[in-house]
């Protein structure tokens, strides 16, 4: 089933959309994020200065009212009475509209009406009840000089609480209440605006108020914490908060600097921020038409690209079934006229590099048959033969090696046989196979070392006529006379370890190098010497080919006839089978090489006397 596919003209045109269109969404954001920051910053300086504003105006009017009646307050404590002179200037002064005087037991804390002045007795008796009430109230409740403002339920009239004290031993104090006409502020304070303005006590009672609110109880309209901190309150300041029915609310508050009261202006944060909501909906209705815009010269711009780049599609689909003599016919000069000449190119590449796949394929089968047929030439890696305990390793370092061992009996001695053919890999392949094979007919004749080291060579010189060369190491054991009997051809020299008490050292170890001749295959006639060494019970003996101490670490550096020597001391230092000295010299070989290529073929067997 063909795979659905998303048109490569929408993918660049919902990339030249979605790019700007992200950039966009982001700089809204952005600025609706400052808009909206510096609004309330905004909103925090203009209600900070209206309370600031309205708390002065209040304190010069109270400040005004006492100033210009201490002479009033003065002549009723002295004569008891309201005299003709604070009559006269009680008329001259706008601002107050009743005094009333009430003498207080503070130690009773009980309250009796002495006189009043007013404008309009007939509405203060109305209202005197409520009074005296209120002033019964504060009697019990007033400290020191403390001043408080309240409000009738006029709201165009304030009065606040003047207290003086006796200054003879029992008598009573006197309170003044100074009722003010603050019809403009009652105006101001009840009017509907963006901002509800309040005038409150320092209990949180309303003096003058919004008409948008009816509670009088300022605390329960709004949760404002500076009114918590009686110990400690500001004297100005705009916090945030919320009402009564949870909604965000903007308070700014001032002292006004007479009996702790204070003048709040609250404002709606939505409201505030109602701007931002205009501002937003421009921005969608401006990034709207720009993403359109966007979207059309992209569609252009898009579609040249993607013309060409369709013709190129649909010969790489030509070209996965197996056609490969296209030509794109693409005559621009940008990228993707190069691209198409490219593809042009690659196509023809493509077909020759098929056959020459095929052709490689066959040549990598044929080698992994001779690898195949290589395994089969070495012996088991562990055996016993006449009480000779056997155990080898071999690894080649490419698909087929160059290295090759053996072991066999003929008759009542055993033969060990170890070579090194010239480089690795197929060639030298051939030359063990020829050596394998004409062991196998030596095997068959009664001879020594030295006549099987010469039947090997005739065989190698035959097969490569001198071009490739074979090192190599035969030895026999006779388990009748306990002697050792060897050949060389140039080959790295087996070490014997003979038994003995306590660890090995390195003198231990015993070259078998008394004889050495030229390698197999240098001449047709070469004639090859043979020597003989004690092997006794619990003697050892260790072959191996050049490729060992030229193991590489990871950092290139090969093992070397030192540390390749100290390997063997270290591994039979406590006279192990050598089944475990195989292993464990493998678990050394194998840790200095941490994973790095071989560079030639690593070879190598033990051997050890267990006749008693």
């Amino acid at each position: 089933m063909k795979k659905k596919t998303f048109s490569l003209k929408y993918k660049i045109l919902l990339l030249l959309t979605l790019i700007p269109s992200l950039a966009l969404s982001i700089y809204v954001f952005l600025a609706m994020s400052i808009f909206s920051k510096d609004k309330i910053a905004y909103i925090y300086d203009s209600s900070g200065n209206l309370s600031q504003a309205l708390s002065q105006q209040l304190r010069v009017l109270i400040a005004g009212v006492i100033n210009n009646n201490k002479s009033v307050f003065q002549n009723f404590v002295n004569s008891r009475s309201f005299s003709g002179v604070s009559s006269g200037h009680f008329e001259s002064e706008n601002g107050v509209d009743a005094i009333l005087v009430y003498d207080v037991d503070e130690t009773a804390k009980k309250i009796s009406f002495v006189s009043m002045i007013a404008r309009d007795k007939s509405e203060y008796d109305v209202f005197r009840p409520k009074l005296d009430n209120q002033v019964q109230y504060e009697a019990q409740h007033i400290q020191g000089n403390q001043r408080i403002l309240y409000s009738l339920d006029q709201n165009d009239k304030i009065f606040f609480l003047e207290k003086t004290t006796p200054t003879a031993p029992g008598q009573k104090a006197i309170y003044f209440v100074v009722v003010i006409k603050a019809e403009e502020f009652y105006d101001t304070f009840s009017s509907s605006s963006a901002q509800q303005l309040f005038l409150i006590n320092q209990f949180g009672q309303v003096v003058l108020g919004s008409a948008q609110v009816s509670e009088r109880d300022i605390t329960k309209v709004y949760d404002i914490k500076f009114l918590k901190n009686k110990a400690n309150r500001f004297q100005q300041g705009v916090e945030e908060t919320v009402d009564k029915n949870k909604k965000e609310m903007i308070i700014s508050f001032a002292d006004v600097g007479f009996g702790e009261s204070y003048v709040l202006a609250a404002v709606k944060k939505d409201l505030a921020l109602s701007a931002l909501d205009q501002l937003l909906k421009k921005s969608v209705i401006f990034f709207v038409l720009l993403v359109a815009i966007i979207a059309v010269v992209s569609l252009f711009a898009s579609g040249s690209v993607t013309n060409a780049l369709t013709q190129l599609f649909e010969a790489t689909q030509k070209v996965s079934q197996g056609q490969f003599d296209i030509q794109v016919q693409v005559k621009t000069s940008d990228e993707i006229g190069v691209l198409a000449e490219n593809f042009n190119l690659m196509a023809k590449e493509v077909s020759r590099l098929l056959e020459q796949t095929a052709e490689n394929a066959r040549m990598q089968n044929e080698l992994q048959t001779a690898k195949t047929v290589q395994e089969t030439l070495f012996p088991e890696a562990n055996a016993m033969i006449e009480k000779i305990a056997i155990s080898g390793f071999y690894e080649p370092a490419s698909e087929c090696g160059g290295d090759w061992w053996h072991y066999c009996k003929i008759n009542n001695r055993v033969f060990f046989w170890i070579g090194d053919a010239t480089g690795h890999g197929a060639p030298s392949a051939l030359i063990t196979s020829a050596a394998k094979s004409a062991a196998a007919i030596i095997e068959l004749l009664d001879v020594g070392p030295s006549a099987a080291m010469e039947y090997l060579n005739r065989c190698i010189y035959e097969v490569s006529r001198g071009r490739l060369m074979m090192t190599f190491f035969i030895a026999c054991y006779d388990p009748i006379t306990k002697k050792l009997t060897y050949a060389n051809a140039s080959h790295e020299s087996p070490y014997l370890i003979k038994h003995k008490s306590g660890p090995v050292k390195k003198k231990d170890l015993i070259p078998l190098n008394d004889v050495n001749n030229p390698r197999l295959g240098q001449g047709r006639s070469t004639k090859y010497d043979e020597t003989t060494v004690d092997f006794d019970s619990g003697d050892f003996i260790f072959f191996y080919t050049d490729g060992v101490p030229d193991v590489r670490s990871a950092s290139e550096v090969a093992w070397g006839e030192r540390e390749f020597l100290k390997a063997i001391v270290e591994t039979q230092g406590d006279h192990p089978s050598v089944e475990v000295f195989i292993e464990r010299f493998v678990n050394k070989m194998q840790t200095y090489r941490s994973g790095s290529t071989l560079v030639d073929d690593v070879t190598f067997f033990g051997i050890k006397n267990l006749n008693g």
